[in-house]
């Protein structure tokens, strides 16, 4: 800045002044010209400037999209990186887990939030659409006390284009039925289901096996796949 005086050549002296605020980059600056005459008259004008750090940080990298993933198979949750024009960044990591509309499917949500040294923060949501394989109970004493009454295959309900049989030692079928639910489709260790012998019947005691065929798919419409599984079912019916 410049200044004139009636009677002599005024000199002007500059002075800045910053003081700090809450973090590095919010701060205030005070800035003082100061112009003097030859004869020690004096005028001075002062310019505040507020400076603050309003822009949230810029993730970097390729970002994890949405996806659908078997449970046996969840992606593991990258390391993601973030960067800022005055400071430094921390990135953290929220996942949540959302359940669906059966057992065997949910979501799990993840949110990435990067935050600079004056709170700033942007987010970034990665969904992860999980179907799980069902889980076989393979024990059943039908006693009444509500623990193993039911051949229970966890998560099955999510699967309805199913069939499931089951054989004596012999390798004779006893049991078989479609769409099996859990609730009111299912085995209680009676002879049932279609082309089994001595319908109804009480079976005894003893090891049986199993065969339990199932429509597989992350969503429900997408990527169907037949899943087999077999194995052995023991039966306390005493």
């Amino acid at each position: 800045m410049t200044a004139i005086d009636n009677c002599s050549t005024a000199t002007v002296i500059y002075n800045e002044q910053r003081i700090n605020g809450s973090c590095a980059s919010n701060y205030q600056l005070i800035r003082t010209w100061t112009a003097t005459d030859a004869c020690g008259n004096e005028t001075s004008h002062i310019q505040i400037i507020d400076v603050q750090d309003t822009t949230p940080p810029v993730f970097t990298g390729e970002l994890p999209v949405d996806g659908f993933a078997d449970c046996d198979n969840i992606p593991v949750a990258p390391t993601m990186t973030a960067t800022d024009n005055c400071g430094n960044v921390t990135v953290t990591l929220d996942e949540q887990r959302i359940d669906g509309d059966c057992s065997s499917r949910y979501e799990l949500i993840r949110t990435w939030t990067a935050t600079d040294d004056c709170g700033n923060s942007s987010t970034y949501t990665q969904t992860i659409t999980l179907a799980c394989h069902i889980k076989i109970w393979n024990a059943v004493s039908p006693d009444g006390d509500t623990k193993n009454d039911i051949f229970y295959l966890e998560g099955i309900e999510c699967y309805p284009n199913n069939n499931v049989e089951i054989f004596n030692r012999w390798g004779v079928k006893v049991y078989e039925t479609s769409n099996y639910d859990n609730i009111n489709n299912v085995f209680k260790g009676y002879s049932d289901g279609r082309s089994t012998i001595s319908r109804n019947e009480k079976l005894p005691t003893g090891t049986y096996f199993y065969i339990i065929k199932y429509e597989y798919s992350y969503d429900g419409v997408n990527g169907k796949q037949m899943i087999n599984k077999a194995g052995h079912l023991y039966i306390q019916n005493n």
